[in-house]
Parts: C-alpha cells; sequence; structure tokens
C-alpha cells in the first residue's frame, strides 16, 4: 500500500520525519511518501498544480496501478492544492484520513471552501462525526 501524507511546503524535515514514523508505526508495510518529496520528484512533469494534484490523487504508474492507496492530512485546514488532491481522491473512492494533533485519525468526507483567497489554508476538512 502506498500512502500520501499531504504535508505542507512549509513544514519542517523533523515534523515530516515525526509524522511518517507515526504512519510507518501504524501501518509498518505501507510505503509513505510525503507531499513535498513527491512535489520535488513529479511537479515538472505534470504542467503545474492542477496537474500535480490530479497525478496525486488519481495517477497511475508505468504498470497501471494507482500511485497512492490512501490519503493522510495533519491539517484540517488546508491549502488549494491539497484541497484539489482531498476532493479527487475521495471522487475515486479511495481513503482519505484526517491525523488529528491528539494523535486520533478521523474518517474525511469531504473539503469546503472557507477562504478562497487563501491559498495556504482556505480549506477545511469534513470529516465524519465520532459515534455518540
Amino acid at each position: 500500500m502506498r500512502v500520501f501524507l499531504a504535508t505542507a511546503k512549509g513544514d519542517t524535515p523533523s515534523k515530516v520525519d515525526e509524522w511518517t514514523a507515526e504512519l510507518r508505526a501504524r501501518l509498518p508495510s505501507a510505503t509513505i511518501v510525503d507531499g513535498v518529496t513527491d512535489w520535488t520528484e513529479n511537479f515538472g512533469r505534470c504542467g503545474g498544480w492542477n496537474g500535480w494534484a490530479m497525478d496525486v490523487a488519481q495517477g497511475r504508474d508505468i504498470n497501471g496501478r494507482a500511485r497512492f492507496d490512501a490519503f493522510v492530512c495533519p491539517y484540517e485546514y488546508v491549502g488549494k492544492a491539497t484541497a484539489q488532491i482531498v476532493g479527487s481522491a475521495l471522487a475515486a473512492g479511495k481513503p482519505v484520513l484526517l491525523l488529528r494533533r491528539d494523535g486520533t485519525v478521523a474518517q474525511v468526507m469531504g473539503v469546503t471552501v472557507v477562504d478562497p483567497e487563501s491559498w495556504k489554508a482556505g480549506w477545511m476538512l469534513v470529516v465524519v462525526p465520532p459515534a455518540a
């Protein structure tokens, strides 16, 4: 299983390492790829932000396998590219999770615009409410 960790460009390497380690502990057989690494390696061939977001969410490798099987966001408020990735992944029926600061995980069921002028945090993940 390949998991996309939706990090932000401004995240410190130590924070990315922390989240990656947490995911590896939860999913030991998964390959975790953070957003900054994927952006660095693939953005240029995708023709811009929209193409890269679609490639992350629904792209396939040379063998026809999905590039990513699941998506984890460490932020409730996300930027435009992450919002596009989440929306496209959900449209393709792929699981998207919010990794909260307290270590709990919530299933993401959508994304909504909060401030379209804020490209870094203008969208909010909509999560499944906890069971009562």
